[in-house]
């Protein structure tokens, strides 16, 4: 188990999850939060944002054990926000699980980046499980 889930045993794991639609936001969230239980993860805040922008910002302010990301958003999409996270000061070696349903050429553009994990939507349970045990064990 990593250092972060290690540390996060006394508290929450803090996950942003960054997706345009509202729609995926509200389906992802439930199937996080129960995949998490079911794994034995320690309990999930999520804090969701809408667009490549805003899932910067929350990182100036407090650290996250995860980030869930889209890549097609508005504003910046997922391999810039996943270029400036690696490059950034705040959290460089923060997971990131990119979601999407485009083309599987950007799966090779977003690991190149520096994504942790690619899932293509919808994303199923099982697929889900996977990615966190990948990226937070």
């Amino acid at each position: 188990m990593s250092d972060v889930v290690k540390q996060s045993h006394a508290r929450a794991l803090r996950i942003l999850l960054a997706d345009d639609s509202s729609i995926s936001r509200e389906m992802l969230r439930p199937t996080l939060l129960d995949v998490l239980e079911k794994e034995g993860f320690p309990p999930a805040e999520v804090i969701e944002v809408a667009d490549g922008r805003e899932a910067l910002d929350p990182l100036e302010h407090g650290a996250f054990d995860l980030m869930v990301l889209d890549y097609v958003l508005p504003v910046v999409n997922g391999e810039a926000v996943i270029t400036a996270v690696r490059a950034g000061h705040h959290q460089p070696s923060l997971p990131i699980i990119v979601i999407t349903c485009s083309p599987e050429a950007v799966e090779q553009k977003v690991i190149a980046a520096g994504a942790s994990c690619f899932l293509f939507k919808p994303v199923t349970a099982s697929r889900l499980a996977s990615a966190l045990h990948l990226t937070l064990a």
